[in-house]
């Protein structure tokens, strides 16, 4: 089985799927930290997609507190935006 990789992360799990976009729980290449991807599911996004994840990024950015979900980034990749966001989930019962 090959693992699919979008910029520099790999994808371990998908997380959701809607109409519009797909959203994958990945970790980084380089540190292995564990993130979530929210990109376009077609291959070839409207500029109305693009533009929601790029608002989504921006307005994100105004805030900055422990309680809310952090965007680490946003790339391009192969004609798409992807967001890059914190992974919050909480740590499993054998880490603890």
């Amino acid at each position: 089985m090959t693992t699919l990789e979008i910029c520099d992360y790999k994808i371990t799990e998908k997380l959701s799927e809607t109409a519009a976009t797909v959203i994958y729980r990945a970790t980084g290449k380089d540190d292995g930290e564990s993130v979530i991807l929210t990109l376009p599911k077609s291959a070839q996004p409207s500029s109305s997609e693009l533009d929601k994840l790029r608002r989504e990024y921006e307005i994100n950015a105004l805030f900055n507190h422990n309680k809310i979900i952090q965007a680490l980034a946003l790339h391009e990749f192969e004609h798409k935006l992807v967001l890059v966001k914190e992974d919050c989930r909480p740590p499993s019962l054998s880490d603890r």
